[in-house]
Order: structure tokens, then sequence, then C-alpha cells
């Protein structure tokens, strides 16, 4: 990474915009490898959190039937 690269980046706040920018521009693969990290991360809690949700559901229905 160049200094101006890490100066620009100090200065400007990181919004979507700077991140679309960056994609956009491919002078930061970093910030592509950080946010599709970002994305599948996420995605995996939501997976969890879904796959909890209905084992709960099925035990909470066990329980009642039994």
């Amino acid at each position: 990474m160049r200094t101006e690269d890490r100066e620009v980046q100090a200065r400007a706040p990181l919004t979507s915009e700077t991140i679309f920018q960056n994609v956009r521009s491919l002078q930061m693969p970093v910030v592509v490898v950080v946010v599709v990290v970002v994305v599948v991360v996420v995605v995996v809690i939501v997976v969890v959190v879904v796959v909890v949700a209905a084992a709960a559901v099925v035990f909470l229905v066990v329980v009642i039937v039994v």
C-alpha cells in the first residue's frame, strides 16, 4: 500500500461510498477481502440463529405434545 493511499484512507471516513469507490477502482483488494469476510460471517451468524430458533420451536412442540 502506498503512503498516499494510507493518508487518504486516514483522512476519509470509511463510508459505504468510499468502500464502493475502492472496490470499483480495485486499488485496495484488502477492503474487498474484508467486506467479503464480513458478509460471510454475517451469513453464518444468521444461519446459526435460524437453526437455533428452529430447534427451539421443535423442542417446544415436542414438550407441548408430550
